[in-house]
């Protein structure tokens, strides 16, 4: 594992892949090394019930956590985000455009046309044909086959987008970006509502339930609840650092944020605390 640690700069890790298990609880979003939703049982034919990407493109699976092979260098982006839907389907998105996919518990990658060249900073899937990916000067791309094909989705915004999350059961979405801007779609990411400002701080990640409970994290501690996925207000938490990526269990009562300097936060009541 020493030499895996000195390798990997900036790596991403995420519980899903080609394990006889069980597959990972939905939760719907995407980000930086978030998961995405769907369910399951494994089966993937090489894969394991971790996946890791690197910012020289380099993609590595484990069947356990701890120890990794190495799955080739499907690209030379750096890759930057990751997420699945079930043990066998999954994406990565990064520099230049690029979105690479996997369909047998991530053994082999293959790269996916988007047409873009712009950075792609989050991805997310709804199930394994529905996701979204977004990125700088306010690109969003959607894709309705499973990645076979990506389109260029026109907002009303030019500004840098960092976090995505799509519901599971009626396909609305949220993306969050700089200066706190929140845009939602209704229609399953099709279009989007003009943006939002719902933080004083740029937004690096969202979670949103099946239920409508959310949660947005970001620059200076801020945090942004909702409870219907369409009025979000700030928690008022005053974390000390800045937040880069959270996760938030299927019911919304559980909630973990990552933060500078190795900081976590832990919430069992749905933010309140």
């Amino acid at each position: 594992m020493t030499s895996l640690r000195a390798s990997l700069f900036a790596l991403f890790i995420l519980g899903c892949g080609g394990s006889p298990a069980p597959a990972p609880a939905p939760m719907t979003g995407g980000g930086a090394g978030s998961t995405g939703s769907g369910g399951g049982t494994g089966g993937g034919t090489g894969g394991g019930g971790s996946w890791l990407t690197t910012k020289s493109g380099a993609v590595w699976s484990s069947p356990d956590g701890v120890s990794f092979a190495s799955r080739g260098r499907p690209t030379d982006a750096n890759l930057l985000a990751l997420v699945c839907v079930n043990h066998n389907d999954g994406w990565a998105a990064g520099t230049a455009g690029t979105i690479i996919g996997t369909h047998d518990g991530g053994a082999h990658w293959l790269v996916e046309p988007t047409n873009v060249d712009g950075t792609l900073r989050a991805i997310a899937f709804a199930d394994p044909r529905l996701g979204l990916a977004v990125g700088d000067g306010g690109l969003v791309l959607r894709t309705t086959d499973g990645g076979d094909s990506w389109s260029r989705i026109a907002t009303n915004s030019s500004i840098d987008l960092y976090g995505v999350a799509i519901s599971r059961v009626d396909g609305q979405a949220w993306i969050v970006g700089a200066d706190g801007v929140l845009l939602r779609s209704t229609d399953r990411g099709l279009s989007f509502a003009a943006p939002a400002t719902i933080a004083t701080q740029t937004l690096r990640a969202v979670r949103v339930t099946d239920s409508g409970l959310g949660l947005a994290a970001g620059d200076g501690g801020v945090l942004v609840f909702t409870r219907d996925g369409a009025h979000w207000s700030e928690l008022g938490a005053n974390l000390p650092v800045d937040l880069n990526g959270l996760s938030l269990s299927d019911d919304g009562q559980r909630a973990l944020v990552v933060g500078a300097a190795g900081h976590i936060w832990r919430s069992v009541d749905a933010a309140v605390t």
